[in-house]
């Protein structure tokens, strides 16, 4: 590379902090969304969305210059493909996520050095606590966690290729509002669920599986899989949880689901798996989020793995998405060793 190649390198990523800031502005104030009927000027859309229209043109050209959003004529905005993405309707959207990250986490970014250090999580340092004691104590908080993981959400692709049975009880563990059990149950009558997450989500757990038609058939229940899991279930499945998580955590988990399960039982493990590949890796981006704000941490297949036969599980299959993009969930299946 030259001398400048080398150092544009450099520069975007010490400008990546306004940039994410700046994602962060556009999906809080649902500029997408208000985008989506078409090119639009931009004191229009500072009205729609309650924004200062000078401030919120120098935001979206910012984004321009990253590839999200255009500007077809000085002063009117329109959606591009990236900037799709961030509407709240449509699926696999990004907008709940980039709240997510701009608020509380970005701000744990600030005592990086802190976790270089020491290896402990930024956002303890910065709030005082863990990040789920915190959101637990924060209902707007709590809120955006939720709409962030939970059934503004899709569900891993994965799940279509997976085989629940056509009878029996599925426990999902840390559920969030059951999207996944949903799907998990759509088309096979004779299963029914248990939806196991903390307490403080049971309300809008219920509310969803009421909405969804599921109330005679999913049984919503609180606690921490710290303490224990349901017990009498014949597949239990766990989606985007384990790498919230070190692995002293992620083995007490593990060992409360092994205890509950019987011989017969099934585990199905969803989560996304480190893999090695040139260029930009997201998965590097998101398990290096994970330290700083969790002390969790994504992980290979062979760790994953190594972790699950500590717990007493045999890994029986492993499924990746097929058609899908490389950060996709795979799903590990176990049964009791």
């Amino acid at each position: 590379m030259t001398q400048v190649a080398d150092r544009s390198v450099i520069m975007r990523l010490m400008f990546g902090a306004w940039l994410q800031q700046a994602l962060y502005v556009v999906a809080k104030l649902d500029v997408a969304d208000a985008l989506a009927e078409g090119p639009t000027d931009i004191d229009t859309l500072a009205k729609r969305v309650g924004a200062d229209p000078a401030a919120l043109a120098r935001f979206l050209r910012a984004l321009i210059s990253a590839g999200v959003f255009e500007e077809p004529e000085t002063g009117r905005f329109a959606l591009n493909g990236p900037a799709e993405y961030l509407r709240s309707t449509v699926a696999d959207t990004h907008r709940y996520i980039a709240v997510l990250h701009g608020e509380e986490a970005y701000a744990a970014c600030a005592e990086a050095l802190h976790t270089a250090r020491t290896g402990k999580p930024a956002f303890d340092k910065v709030y005082g606590r863990p990040y789920f004691e915190h959101i637990a104590l924060d209902p707007e908080a709590r809120a955006t966690f939720d709409a962030a993981m939970g059934e503004r959400t899709t569900v891993p692709v994965v799940v279509g290729q997976c085989d629940f049975g056509t009878e029996g009880v599925v426990v999902d563990v840390g559920g969030g509002t059951g999207s996944l059990l949903a799907q998990a149950l759509s088309g096979r009558p004779g299963l029914t669920g248990v939806l196991y997450d903390l307490p403080e989500s049971s309300a809008d757990a219920r509310a969803n599986v009421e909405r969804l038609g599921l109330a005679d058939r999913i049984r919503v229940v609180g606690g921490s899989a710290f303490d224990e899991v349901p017990a009498g279930g014949d597949v239990y499945t766990i989606s985007r949880v384990l790498h919230d998580f070190d692995d002293e955590q992620t083995l007490t988990i593990l060992g409360n689901l092994r205890r509950a399960m019987t011989p017969g039982a099934r585990l199905m493990v969803f989560d996304a798996l480190l893999a090695d590949r040139p260029g930009f890796n997201p998965g590097r981006m998101a398990d290096l989020g994970m330290l700083m704000v969790l002390g969790g941490r994504y992980r290979t297949e062979a760790e994953l793995r190594d972790l699950l036969g500590r717990a007493g599980f045999r890994v029986v299959e492993v499924r990746h998405a097929r058609g899908a993009d490389p950060r996709a969930e795979s799903v590990l299946e176990a049964v009791p060793r």
